[in-house]
């Protein structure tokens, strides 16, 4: 008898304490997302000047806009695998392309010494210059490397390189009638299936052309009309 009150104070208190778990995961997750949200777009804020508003497209290139509703640039993603761990960057470029900013958003590199890319002398630097200069000296660019860290340095400028990528390549995605690089709608498939059906008629051309020159050996020119 004795033993049953035991199992069944045990299953009371399993049941009391996951009910608990699942109130409090309930209430502190929302309050941990938004501090998160906050968190990032302080930091948005930091590497595109003059963005007070940020909106986030399906392709995670995000477009910040200023108190008027103006685009005054956009921020992109971009990892690179360092020393010990792949290190994520968020990297701002203005409408010229030219970075204004950069924060490093993951990375579990070597304490005291990798870690140090997150440090403001380190990514200050990438402010103000065109993908071209985005190099360390030795592969002929204009970033210092971290002091002992240069694997994790380099790594953290091919990051960036991506995230400037990932924006190039987004901005190639919509139509040049659309007027904007950041808005894909109904208009951007419509101008797809333009293309894809112009490549296709383009391409059959060009298979009859090709047929109506071929010469059989024997009866000379092929006749496609017979």
């Amino acid at each position: 008898m004795r033993r049953l009150n035991h199992i069944l104070r045990l299953l009371l208190l399993c049941l009391l304490a996951g009910t608990f778990l699942a109130w409090f995961s309930a209430f502190i997750q929302p309050r941990l997302e938004s501090g998160r949200k906050e968190r990032l777009t302080v930091r948005m804020r930091e590497i595109l000047p003059g963005a007070l508003d940020f909106r986030e497209d399906k392709k995670g290139v995000v477009t910040g806009y200023d108190s008027g509703g103006k685009a005054v640039g956009r921020i992109g993603r971009g990892s690179q695998y360092g020393f010990h761990s792949d290190i994520t960057v968020l990297v701002g470029a203005g409408e010229n392309g030219i970075v204004t900013g950069v924060a490093v958003e993951g990375e579990q590199e070597t304490p005291g010494s990798g870690n140090k890319i997150r440090e403001e002398r380190f990514l200050d630097q990438f402010a103000g210059r065109k993908k071209n200069e985005l190099a360390l000296p030795e592969d002929d660019g204009k970033i210092h490397a971290v002091s002992g860290a240069t694997v994790s340095s380099r790594a953290c400028v091919k990051a960036v390189r991506k995230g400037l990528d990932s924006l190039k390549a987004r901005a190639y995605e919509v139509p040049p009638s659309s007027g904007s690089a950041f808005t894909v709608n109904k208009s951007t498939a419509a101008w797809r299936r333009r293309v894809k059906k112009s490549t296709a008629a383009a391409t059959a051309d060009e298979i009859r052309d090709s047929r109506s020159k071929e010469t059989d050996p024997v009866q000379g020119p092929i006749n496609n009309g017979q």
